[in-house]
């Protein structure tokens, strides 16, 4: 783990993490660096980048949690992905995302989570 300080409040972060495509061990990592970092300042952009990519060829299992879970969470990301990809982001959200305050919904239809230069729209 690598942490450089930016001149303007921020910080930049990297992390070796085992291959995975599970999305709760991706967002458990991510919030992890973010919670080991974060000073309470407000947060104005946060940006996630990968490297080293592979293939998912086969699933690696964890001598933690039993197989038949793994492979349980392991098909439930499959059908999230495929539900997605065949009827749309906003087909399937969290609960919260229907709270007041809830912006995914929304953000689903802008370009990187802004307008797209139709500003005046």
């Amino acid at each position: 783990m690598d942490t450089v300080r930016g001149g303007r409040g921020g910080f930049h972060q990297a992390l070796k993490i085992d291959p995975t495509n599970d999305n709760q061990v991706l967002t458990q990592q991510l919030l992890w660096l973010f919670r080991q970092n974060w000073d309470g300042q407000a947060v104005r952009n946060i940006g996630v980048y990968s490297s080293k990519l592979s293939a998912n060829s086969g699933q690696q299992l964890n001598l933690f949690e039993t197989p038949r879970n793994q492979i349980r969470r392991s098909r439930l990301n499959q059908v999230i992905d495929e539900i997605h990809r065949q009827f749309g982001f906003t087909k399937l959200v969290y609960a919260t995302s229907l709270l007041k305050g809830g912006t995914a919904i929304k953000r689903a239809s802008l370009v990187g989570g802004h307008n797209g230069g139709n500003s005046y729209e």
